[in-house]
């Protein structure tokens, strides 16, 4: 047995209506742009975070850096009344420092070597004991004979201008 009456309507589906579309556009959009004003009010508070946070950075090392040169001062004022002559004639009287003039074994020779051949070279010192004493009178003077140019290292030639270091490649 059938209940439904004869007078059935045909219902229309609102899915499929354009006004449910157009409503459904609207609240998309609106919702997109809402979001959208959502993430840049968002990235505006975080970027203003992070430039305090910067300033704040920035400030701590200025501080640090006006207390480093204050101590950088400090240190050039002890310095300068450190090497000063009257401080030095007080520490050898105080000490009662005898001061005489050095010994020749005492005196050590100073080779300035150029910049060039800084990083390839190794300088060790010779044993002092095999140093010889310094001479007190002038060595006679002997003539060579000239010899053919021969081109040398960097080393080698400064193994004839610096003698009295011994000379390793790193």
């Amino acid at each position: 047995m059938n209940i439904q009456g004869s007078n059935i309507v045909e219902r229309r589906s609102v899915r499929n209506s354009d006004a449910s579309r157009r409503r459904a556009a609207t609240v998309f959009q609106v919702g997109l742009l809402l979001i959208c004003v959502a993430f840049l009010a968002n990235t505006y508070i975080y970027f203003n975070q992070k430039i305090t946070e910067a300033d704040r950075t920035i400030l701590k090392l200025k501080r640090e850096l006006a207390y480093v040169e204050r101590e950088i001062d400090s240190y050039r004022l002890q310095y300068e009344k450190y090497s000063a002559w009257p401080h030095i004639r007080e520490a050898i009287r105080r000490f009662n420092l005898p001061l005489r003039p050095a010994t020749p074994d005492q005196n050590r020779r100073l080779a300035m070597i150029p910049p060039s051949l800084a990083p390839s070279i190794t300088i060790t010192f010779r044993d002092v004991t095999a140093q010889p004493a310094a001479q007190t009178h002038k060595p006679a003077t002997v003539r060579r004979q000239a010899r053919s140019y021969q081109p040398r290292s960097r080393v080698q030639r400064s193994q004839t201008r610096y003698p009295a270091f011994r000379y390793t490649h790193n």
